[in-house]
């Protein structure tokens, strides 16, 4: 992530040699357990490599079972993941367990990213790191009951499974689908984004990829080729951490969970497929600091949904300290572009799972007033110990989550925003018939947002003049005027939609998007810096709609639905809310600080210092869900359902790791008028129950049993009111 948190690290092992303040490593204090280290290790491992978010959960997973296994041999209660066998240490126990984690992480690692695109940088890094640990990277023995040979041992174990896990490690993850053995062939032919509309979008259902002159992904690579490959279509058949065969859907192979189909056009939900992508261009209008909008987002007014909605309205005072939260007003135009590349995290991106275990690491663990207590309860755990069993909670849930959202996005295969709206302008409005270019598929218009291209509109100083473009012929030829002159025109899109949208980075094309004060910025030395331009908002043709991202990348490599952004985020979240034993963040608040134009890398921003703020992991974990749909990335059928599989993943998961921790499966504390569940009393459960205010037949809001929701049930609610005991 870029910023600062201003969070101090804590922990056991010196840090220092090659240079690591350039590299993975950003905290203020050198010390940390050797369990952060090789976690830090591995999310700068990715960042080197392909953004590939269902490949990187899996190695965040493997590397934190294998420190997690290293460290249970030494342990009488936990059970191991893949690696179960018990071992005395011979003298100093901690010891032992450092070179057991270090032998094994340092392995695994070494072998997942020996090919990596990054290779170069990462491996000498590994090597460096293993070194300055004082471990001899020669000895390679898996024999004996040293910590060196059981840390080798448990790294095979891993490397081993890892080989026969239905990922197709050993040909570069390439998508084969192991039900017929054929490789995954998209049903359209890629998307030319320079080109107008959609016109190879020939099954509006399903995902098209996208035709580029230079793809970079996420992680900042200049890729081979043109279009980019499905990532993980066939990830649903991956070996999870603790899905089981009962949480498959019969009939649909490899999908856990089932959500449902989304909606499909040409069906009895065709109008909520229009409605749902043209809401994504509705929200994406917003991306433009001077409409002069303001939004509060301190957690005493945002926030705070219930499971499946944005229906919060805060948390009043803090959950936790009860103190009130002080008011937080933004721009609303920089909220949108914040948390587009905040989610996205951008160049050099450790990818969601990887970005969730620097919130778990830099926004929990490493604060100060936080207690690293197992559920909440008990004894304050070693923090080498707090960090293995968070490791392996939190990035079980990832890979989990991956499993369960790539079964998915694999099986419908649904397509993307980007084709989807074009696809929609090809065809033209779907609100009037009376009006020009009708068509059931089309777009709404909505005055100010999508509106009718009309001859008033493209006469000199009507809103739609700016879009004259070059006529060109049928071969693609200029059409040239009586001296040779290039013709340009607006009239010939008359009858056409434009949008309100987004268009394009100044960093993409600075002369074209930039004011026109700035048109000499190649030129003219003094306006060199044209990243310091954000391009706002205007009139385009809906048919050149696009991302809030750079030309280079445009969409990720795999369908939409569901969002993985989504599914990550609040499987991780509850099992937070399960480790920490609270849903909240330490101190009821998490913060995180954007100062003026230092953080966007599309263009210039934030216009003003601003900090976002969380209370709980669920605010955080919602938030991160609806960056995608202010970055055109998601429309909210991708979001949704993700909540509700996120969640069920999310409690499967820290059920399972309670047990292997050797404790009980935690749940919630509830207690009468928790009417969520979520182990807090709170404004959603008393909207609920005025929601179902009246006769009921056995439902949760009628908290007395007496088969009506009123003032009784009320008051036994608010008597409740705060977290329960």
């Amino acid at each position: 992530m870029k910023g600062k948190m201003g969070l101090a690290a804590a922990g056991l092992v010196a840090m220092g040699g090659w240079a690591m303040a350039e590299q993975a490593v950003r905290a203020e204090s050198s010390e940390w357990t050797v369990a952060r280290v090789w976690n830090e290790m591995t999310l700068e491992s990715i960042r080197n490599d392909l953004a590939r978010p269902p490949v990187h959960a899996r190695n965040l997973y493997h590397v934190s079972a294998a420190m997690y296994d290293a460290w249970t041999v030494y342990d009488d209660v936990a059970q191991g993941v893949f690696y179960t066998n018990k071992y005395s240490a011979r003298d100093d126990v901690e010891a032992a367990r450092g070179e057991a984690i270090s032998y094994a992480a340092y392995r695994v690692l070494r072998h997942r990213f020996q090919d990596s695109v990054g290779s170069a940088t990462t491996i000498p890094m590994l090597d460096d790191q293993f070194a300055l640990l004082g471990y001899d990277a020669s000895i390679t023995t898996t024999e004996g009951d040293s910590p060196a040979a059981i840390g080798n041992r448990i790294a095979q174990t891993i490397i081993d499974f890892g080989l026969n896990d239905g990922s197709n490690e050993a040909n570069n993850y390439a998508g084969i689908d192991p039900v017929t053995g054929r490789p995954y062939e998209p049903m359209n032919e890629p998307l030319v984004l320079e080109e107008l509309g959609a016109p190879t979008l020939v099954h509006p259902n399903n995902w098209q990829s996208t035709w580029l002159e230079v793809q970079i992904d996420q992680a900042g690579n200049i890729l081979d080729g043109n279009v980019p490959e499905f990532v993980g279509p066939h990830w649903g058949f991956v070996t999870p951490f603790a899905l089981l065969e009962e949480h498959l859907t019969p009939g649909k192979p490899g999908v856990y969970l089932d959500p449902g189909e989304p909606y499909l056009l040409g069906t009895e939900t065709h109008q909520e497929w229009i409605d749902t992508f043209t809401g994504v261009v509705v929200t994406a209008s917003n991306l433009d600091p001077d409409l002069g909008l303001t939004i509060d987002v301190s957690p005493g007014v945002f926030g705070n949904n219930s499971l499946g909605a944005n229906d919060g309205t805060g948390h009043g005072l803090n959950p936790v300290t009860g103190e009130t939260y002080e008011s937080n007003v933004i721009n609303y135009g920089d909220l949108g572009r914040i948390i587009a590349e905040f989610w996205a995290d951008g160049p050099k991106s450790s990818t969601p799972p990887g970005h969730w275990n620097e919130i778990a690491n830099e926004l929990v663990s490493d604060r100060p007033e936080f207690e690293h207590r197992l559920g909440g309860e008990g004894p304050i755990l070693d923090r080498l110990e707090w960090d293995v069993k968070m490791y392996l909670a939190i990035n079980a849930a990832a890979h989990d989550a991956a499993v369960a959202c790539w079964g998915v996005k694999g099986y419908y295969d649904f397509v993307r925003p980007v084709s989807a709206i074009r696809y929609m302008a090809d065809r033209g409005q779907s609100s009037d018939p009376n009006l020009p270019s009708y068509h059931p598929e089309g777009l709404p218009l909505i005055p100010g947002i999508i509106e009718l291209i009309t001859e008033e509109t493209v006469a000199p100083g009507g809103k739609h003049a700016h879009l004259a473009e070059m006529i060109v012929d049928d071969f693609g030829f200029p059409v040239l005027g009586p001296n040779f002159e290039p013709i340009y025109d607006a009239e010939q899109f008359i009858g056409e939609l434009a949008v309100m949208a987004w268009p394009g980075s100044p960093n993409d094309n600075p002369v074209a998007s930039a004011p026109v004060s700035y048109q000499n910025v190649w030129t003219d030395p003094q306006y060199h810096q044209y990243d310091a331009l954000y391009s706002g908002v205007q009139w385009i043709l809906a048919r050149r709609w696009s991302t809030y991202q750079l030309e280079t990348f445009v969409v990720p490599p795999f369908a939409g639905y569901t969002s993985g952004h989504t599914t990550f985020s609040r499987a991780i979240a509850v099992v937070m809310h399960e480790l920490t034993g609270s849903q909240y963040f330490p101190a009821g608040i998490a913060e995180y600080h954007f100062p003026q134009g230092e953080f966007l890398e599309f263009e210039y921003g934030p216009s003003e210092d601003i900090t976002l703020q969380w209370a709980s992991y669920y605010d955080m974990s919602d938030q991160s869900a609806i960056s995608r749909i202010y970055g055109g990335i998601h429309p909210y059928i991708d979001d949704i359902p993700a909540r509700f599989q996120g969640q069920q993943i999310g409690e499967i998961v820290a059920a399972r790791a309670f047990e292997v921790f050797g404790l009980d499966p935690k749940t919630p504390t509830t207690c009468t008028g928790d009417i969520t569940g979520s182990g807090t009393v709170e404004v959603t459960d008393l909207l609920m129950l005025l929601d179902a205010w009246g006769p009921c037949d056995d439902c949760d809001e009628d908290l007395n049993g007496d088969g009506i929701v009123n003032v009784f049930d009320m008051l036994m609610l608010l008597e409740n009111w705060g977290t329960c005991p």
